[in-house]
């Protein structure tokens, strides 16, 4: 016997007879059993010696040994033993309450069953010797020390019939457990496997029914195919959920049964072969799937129901249409082929099909059924029958035929037929005119000559380049032009040969390819070292394939003449041919680049204007040579007292300027102060008068304090006022505009302010925008801060832009005016969506006490029926309120109507506890400053608790500005304030996108008001 079957038969041995395991409840259960038994045998009597003990001792272990086993998934040595060790504590049990007479000796059935169900023969035969044993082995032993006359019975039938049992009756349980537990096994595996099959068939729809029809099972192929959930579809008869109803009722009529579920039955009961039928989709769509049925027949053979096994056809069905489209196309097209003469050869050479435009004209339209031979002209079928034997033999060949009757030339293909072979074999002959094809190459060939002895002969230079910039072709024009011969540039790439920063060639040729056409200006330097200027054209040469291979033809001219003369012009343009300074128009153009840059980057640099003093009498007295004699040399000391990149321009006259680009009041103030020592040190050979010629300098700084100087205009107009205050202060001087001083460029840029404002507010053109403002506690939008804007869209101005004009001109109360106006009636539509909402209008310190913002206000709220402790008047810490009782008087009145105050910016000024002391604030607005950077910065967070205790000490709500981050809101949300409204928690818009998110609850939460809420 070979160690594999040794290793088998041990591991049959190791394995119980019947192959089941012992489960809890079944330990459990014969653990009872045992203990019951017990207990009802020995309860009556309840004298327990010490071998009774011993044994209920032992017994215990057994019954624990049995609860082990039950717990094991394997069988191990434990599980005979449990049984086993039972019955030998039965038996000693039965020995000490004295023998036969203790009524103990039936529980040894109980480990016997035990190991019938769960044990193996062998332990069967152990059993076996121990009921043996258990019966006459007492008697033995006592007959054998017993003395004559004493000898006892010996009990032998209960031990042969409890060892005949064990041996006889056991096995026979043994066998048929084994056979249950097999089936059952079988069973499990076969339902397993059916599980896998459905599960897995993931391309196959497989649909079980009852005998009516109705669904009984629905695989994962199924649901894929018909996009039904199995719950969806169990419990529904199948023909009406996912069959077309026309088609089973057309079979139905086929096949003389009722529609429905009789028409499968008969199909499955006839055993006939799948057949293709229409699956209709839960989504509407319809597939064609083949489908075969057959029946699900119980064990006595009746009919429980029909298996469907359907897969989807539908792309099948797609192709074989398409591929009869394209036959029938395929057909049509030759026939329409003008030029082609299509014939297909057998292996005897003769034509099976004849077909194509151009049959009936190459005399091949009458070929079917003949001999290709009789097809042609003998000479032809000479040069053509090698080709046709190479076809027969797989190999494809061309040859060239001339017509004798009309002279035209034929292009002929012999391929073999696709999916032929070298026995069976068919050629495909195609036989196309390529008459006008040739004559067009001929046609070619000339004009390919022409444009190369154009392009040879050309008096400008031509280059053709390849897609990567490299030189493929030049003609000895551009050669001479760029001193180089043709070899030094065929192969190199052209923008090798201008500067190394030079991008111009490959721009060129990205512009090129893109739009079929550039064009540049570019500039060599030749090996001679002489510099040529050069325009450049371009266009793309097509290739014949991909787009890779097109090549771009570039024409070169010599325009060095040109450019000098473009220079020149240039430079007379933008400069004064007397003193080679920029001229007007150059200075314009600079100074309006540098307020660019400016409002770009920030404001910096100056402006200053210079006129010469007594220049007039120069003019007068030694003439006008000798003026601009002058007029140089004080230009050149003007060009000398600054920095190079500085910009000094001569404006007319005797005018000149100067834009200072990097400087500061300081700097403009030493630069002015230079300019006019410089002048009046300057001497000339000219004469005294020449000498006495000073200069008056006006200067501006930009973005200094006078921020309303704008535009080009405006700084000019202020730096000519300067300078004729400088004039008018003695000459030989400057001036520089203050923030004190009055010069006519910003009484001006008042007037204009004053003047737009005015006419924002007669035509509408204020806008009004509204920030969110959050419940930090409740993590919602309770209400919005309103915000004006000065024009509409991107290029509205915020009120820091304008509102300090319009305090100096008076104008503020009318802005003031325009936005209650319009901010309550807008109050109203909020309150219509949120009526708890609350609306913050901010107003400046006149309007404070103002009996006409009172009355606007309260006819408002009359007018738009808004709810007035919506109204929440924000008055700013800073603004000065000319008269605090008047102040109070309007608080308390317009609190009559609901309205409610806050005090705005709290921190930022020395009022802000005598304003809180003396007006009636219902909210406290911390100042953005302490907000900031409180979570970072303990001083402002210490301010921000001490703002927030006061507050609230006070029975006033606190709000904060300025939110920027999460991290800002936490601490806020830890130190107790109420609401909240920075960039974080949401940008200002315009009102009417406010209310629409308003509306629609569109408010997207910003991280961290949740976590702050909580």
């Amino acid at each position: 016997m070979s160690v594999l079957e040794l290793q088998q038969n041990g591991r049959h041995l190791a394995r119980s007879a019947t192959g089941a395991r012992p489960r809890r409840n079944e330990g459990l259960a014969f653990g009872i059993l045992v203990v019951g038994a017990l207990a009802a045998t020995l309860l009556p009597s309840a004298q327990l010696n010490t071998g009774a003990i011993f044994s209920l001792a032992l017994l215990a272990g057994g019954l624990g040994l049995g609860w082990l086993t039950v717990r094991r998934r394997r069988r191990s040595w434990v599980d005979p033993t449990a049984p086993l060790l039972v019955m030998v504590s039965v038996i000693f049990l039965r020995d000490a309450l004295g023998g036969a007479i203790s009524g103990v000796g039936p529980l040894i059935a109980v480990p016997i069953v035990w190991l019938a169900l769960f044990g193996t023969l062998g332990d069967l035969a152990i059993a076996a010797a121990l009921s043996v044993l258990a019966f006459v082995g007492p008697s033995l032993a006592t007959n054998l020390v017993a003395g004559p006359g004493q000898d006892v019975p010996v009990e032998w039938r209960p031990a042969v019939l409890w060892a005949a049992v064990a041996l006889l009756a056991a096995p026979v349980i043994q066998g048929v457990v084994r056979g249950l537990t097999a089936q059952n096994r079988a069973e499990r595996e076969a339902a397993a496997q059916l599980r896998a099959i459905m599960g897995g068939a993931s391309l196959t729809s497989i649909i079980s029914t009852d005998a009516d029809g109705v669904i009984t099972n629905f695989n994962v192929g199924a649901e894929d195919m018909l996009k039904y959930d199995a719950a969806d579809a169990v419990g529904r008869k199948a023909h009406e959920l996912i069959h077309d109803e026309g088609e089973v009722a057309l079979a139905a009529s086929q096949l003389g049964v009722e529609p429905g579920i009789a028409v499968f039955a008969t199909l499955a009961e006839n055993h006939m072969p799948s057949r293709e039928w229409t699956y209709v989709r839960k989504d509407g769509r319809r597939i064609t799937v083949r489908l075969a049925v057959t029946e699900l027949r119980s064990e006595a053979g009746e009919v429980t129901g029909y298996l469907g096994v359907a897969v989807d056809t539908t792309a099948a069905v797609e192709m074989r249409r398409e591929l009869k489209e394209a036959q029938a196309l395929w057909r049509l097209s030759m026939d329409h082929l003008p030029d082609t003469a299509v014939l297909v050869l057998d292996r005897t050479l003769e034509v099976s099909l004849s077909t194509g435009g151009g049959a009936r004209r190459q005399g091949l339209a009458t070929a079917a059924g003949r001999d290709v031979s009789e097809a042609f002209t003998p000479r032809s079928f000479a040069l053509l029958k090698p080709l046709i034997d190479g076809a027969l033999e797989g190999r494809d060949g061309v040859v060239e035929l001339i017509a004798p009757q009309s002279g035209a030339e034929h292009e002929v293909w012999v391929s073999p037929l696709p999916g032929t072979t070298t026995t069976s074999g068919a050629a495909l002959i195609m036989a196309r005119d390529v008459s006008r094809d040739r004559e067009r190459e001929r046609l070619l060939r000339a004009s390919h000559d022409r444009i190369q002895r154009l392009f040879v002969d050309a008096p400008h230079g031509i280059a053709v380049l390849g897609r990567d910039g490299i030189v493929r072709q030049v003609n000895p024009s551009l050669c001479l032009l760029l001193g180089r011969t043709e070899t030094q540039l065929v192969g190199a790439p052209l923008a090798t040969l201008g500067a190394v920063d030079d991008d111009r060639i490959p721009t060129l040729l990205a512009c090129t390819t893109r739009e079929a056409g550039a064009r540049t200006d570019w500039t060599v330097t030749t090996p001679l070292d002489v510099e040529v200027h050069l325009n450049l054209s371009s266009t793309v040469l097509a290739g014949g394939g991909s787009p890779e291979e097109d090549e771009l033809l570039v024409n070169v001219a010599d325009v060095s003449e040109r450019h000098t003369y473009e220079q020149q012009l240039a430079h007379l343009a933008d400069h004064d041919p007397l003193t080679g300074l920029a001229n007007r128009r150059r200075f314009s153009v600079e100074l309006d680049r540098h307020l660019d840059f400016c409002r770009r980057y920030g404001a910096r640099g100056a402006l200053l204007l210079i006129d010469l003093d007594h220049f007039k009498e120069v003019n007068d007295t030694l003439g006008h040579a000798a003026g601009d004699v002058l007029l140089a040399s004080l230009a050149e000391v003007l060009r000398q007292s600054v920095r190079s990149t500085d910009v000094v321009a001569r404006l007319g006259g005797d005018e000149f300027a100067v834009l200072l680009l990097e400087t500061d009041r300081a700097g403009t103030e030493l630069v002015a102060e230079h300019l006019v020592t410089a002048v009046r040190a300057h001497s000339t050979a000219l004469g005294a008068a020449a000498d006495a010629v000073t200069a008056s300098v006006g200067a501006v700084v930009i973005g200094g304090e006078e921020a309303g100087l704008e535009s080009a205009e405006e700084l000019l107009t202020s730096a000519d006022a300067l300078m004729y205050q400088a004039k008018q202060g003695g000459r030989d001087g400057w001036a520089v505009l203050t923030s004190g001083e009055s010069a006519e460029a910003p009484t001006s840029s008042t007037l204009g302010w004053s003047q737009r404002i005015e006419t924002a507010i007669a035509n509408d053109e204020f806008s009004l925008h509204l920030q969110p403002i959050w419940d930090i506690a409740r993590g919602c939008v309770t209400g919005g801060e309103v915000l004006l804007r000065l024009g509409q869209g991107r290029d509205a101005l915020p009120p820091g832009e304008y509102l300090q004009q319009a305090e100096k001109s008076g104008l503020v109360l009318a802005i003031d005016r325009w936005v209650l106006e319009r901010s309550i009636p807008l109050l109203q539509r909020f309150q219509a969506v949120h009526p708890d909402f609350e609306l913050s209008v901010n107003l400046s310190g006149r309007s404070v006490g103002d009996p006409q913002i009172e009355e606007v206000v309260q006819a408002a709220l009359l007018r738009s029926g808004a709810d007035g402790r919506g109204l929440v008047l924000e008055i700013t810490e800073t603004a000065i309120v000319p008269d605090l009782v008047a102040a109070r008087v309007f608080a308390e009145r317009l609190a009559e109507e609901g309205c409610r105050f806050a005090l705005d910016d709290f921190g930022a000024g020395f009022g802000s506890f005598s304003y809180l002391k003396h007006l009636p604030f219902d909210y406290v607005k911390i100042d953005g400053e302490f907000v900031a950077r409180c979570d970072v910065d303990p001083t402002d967070r210490a301010i921000v608790a001490s703002v927030v205790r006061v507050a609230h000490e006070l029975g006033k709500r606190t709000v904060a500005e300025y939110v920027s981050s999460p991290a800002v809101l936490d601490v806020l949300a830890l130190e107790g304030v109420d609401l909240a409204q920075g960039h974080h928690l949401g940008h200002p818009i315009p009102a009417e996108e406010f209310l629409e998110l308003l509306g629609a609850e569109g408010f997207v939460v910003p991280e961290g008001v949740e976590v702050a809420a909580a």
